[in-house]
């Protein structure tokens, strides 16, 4: 990645090795929009801003929405994920979607700045080549529900070594939903995704709270993660699938 100056909108953009625009800081000039809440300051500053990230406008006609649990008949869109607010600033996260489905570690998150309303960075990491094969209502019908036996065992509660009593009786899977991930054979393997710490004192499930710089929050996913079956027919390296 490198840096650049864009005179154009007087900021400074970060640049990916594919020359998209990953990040827009505003610090000499930030962006005043006058607007009631974050929501809509945000809406419109993506609006005004699509060729940045090259967005289309149909991608930005259900920004006040939010992502659908079961896949629709959508391509690629952007849909409110939530707000962080922290003093007298807030980070507004729009989720992309593919089907209506969170594409997984992919979306827009905007650093606004209070009194009056004004844009100080935004970050970028969709992705615009997002394809996938929709799922068929039979294969939507078996689609595979997570055993309490599998949970236990990716969160390493059944280790030997594991000095907490968990009665494992009580565990419940509360909610399940289906996204729109893109396979990457190393980020699949199971021992790529770190173990919980058993000193921590505290468990973030917070998509804004992981990644942060000086400019605040990133877009990034900070869920536990499940690991990802290698195996099966057809699936290809860097490709999309639900």
């Amino acid at each position: 990645m490198y840096q650049n100056y864009l005179p154009t909108i007087n900021a400074h953009i970060i640049v990916d090795d594919d020359n998209n625009i990953r990040e827009v800081l505003h610090r000499d000039k930030p962006v005043k929009i006058e607007m009631p809440t974050v929501q809509l300051v945000s809406q419109q500053y993506l609006q005004q801003n699509q060729s940045l990230f090259n967005l289309l406008p149909t991608q930005l006609q259900n920004l006040s929405l939010s992502p659908e649990t079961h896949p629709i008949d959508a391509g690629i869109e952007y849909r409110i994920l939530g707000e962080k607010h922290f003093f007298k600033m807030s980070t507004a996260a729009y989720q992309q979607t593919y089907f209506g489905l969170p594409v997984w570690g992919r979306g827009i998150s905007l650093n606004i700045k209070h009194g009056p309303f004004r844009i100080l960075s935004s970050s970028n990491s969709s992705d615009d080549q997002v394809q996938a094969t929709k799922p068929s209502v039979s294969a939507l019908r078996k689609f595979r529900k997570v055993s309490i036996k599998e949970l236990i065992n990716v969160l390493h509660l059944d280790d030997g070594d594991n000095d907490a009593v968990i009665d494992n009786k009580s565990l419940r899977i509360n909610s399940e939903r289906l996204v729109v991930y893109q396979f990457f054979r190393e980020r699949a393997l199971a021992h790529e995704h770190p173990r919980p710490s058993r000193t921590s004192s505290h468990v973030s499930h917070d998509i804004l709270s992981e990644y942060t710089s000086t400019d605040g929050p990133k877009f990034q996913h900070a869920h536990p993660r499940l690991p990802v079956a290698i195996g099966g027919e057809g699936i290809e390296e860097g490709s999309y699938y639900v």
